[in-house]
């Protein structure tokens, strides 16, 4: 029976390891082949040589695999109790600089630690997204503003071709006819400006805890047993 010691760290880079090196060996182990009766090889060995070798590498991918799932299993066990302390997040409005420095903090395993950060990054992903389409329709507006005035500046211009009948009072006359058919951009959430301060605050969120699960993978440590 194996037993050993380790950071969380070491724990991760060899599992990481163990996933190439088990990778590999299955995808080169070649346990079925044809060959004719008279041939004496497989690919370039002796025949009972190659039929006695396959043995030996079954065990030693058994023997990888069951050293991953033991380390993988320490570390599952060790992230379900082991804490780390982080700001709560509840809802978007705990994201407002005034409130967030005000946040409380909460104790939670480093196994909803890990879920937690796959879901903001998940979140991130959307809100991205959204801003995509706030964006979309800011620059929708703003173009048209711009045609808006351009046509309302051409329907005045028409109509006063005889420049002697251009009434004194111009900008006043131009600013009623665009109010005609100004577009409005509905913003009730005000997330045009809302929507930059979210993303950088649950980009902010997700480095608070990948510094934070950082540092307890170098200083927790597991013992595996296999």
């Amino acid at each position: 029976m194996t037993k050993e010691t380790m950071t969380i760290r070491q724990a991760l880079a060899e599992r990481k390891l163990l996933d190439a090196k088990i990778e590999k060996a299955i995808r080169t182990f070649d346990p079925v082949k044809v060959y004719a009766t008279l041939d004496k090889y497989i690919n370039g060995i002796p025949i009972d040589e190659y039929e006695k070798s396959l043995p030996e590498k079954a065990q030693s991918i058994n023997a990888l695999i069951k050293r991953r799932e033991a380390i993988n299993k320490a570390i599952f066990d060790s992230n379900a109790v082991a804490k780390i302390t982080v700001a709560k997040f509840i809802e978007f409005e705990s994201l407002n600089p005034e409130v967030k420095t005000k946040a409380n903090t909460e104790e939670i395993s480093i196994a909803i630690a890990i879920n937690r950060k796959s879901y903001y990054k998940q979140m991130l992903t959307w809100l991205k997204a959204l801003k995509q389409r706030i964006d979309l329709s800011v620059n929708t507006f703003t173009q048209a503003t711009k045609q808006n005035r351009e046509i309302s500046q051409n329907i005045l211009e028409q109509r006063f071709k005889d420049k002697q009948n251009v009434p004194k009072d111009w900008d006043a006359l131009l600013n009623n006819q665009i109010k005609l058919n100004e577009p409005v951009l509905s913003d009730p959430l005000n997330m045009k400006e809302n929507v930059d301060k979210y993303i950088e605050a649950i980009e902010d969120y997700i480095s608070t805890i990948d510094v934070k699960l950082s540092s307890a993978t170098e200083v927790n440590k597991i013992t595996i047993n296999y």
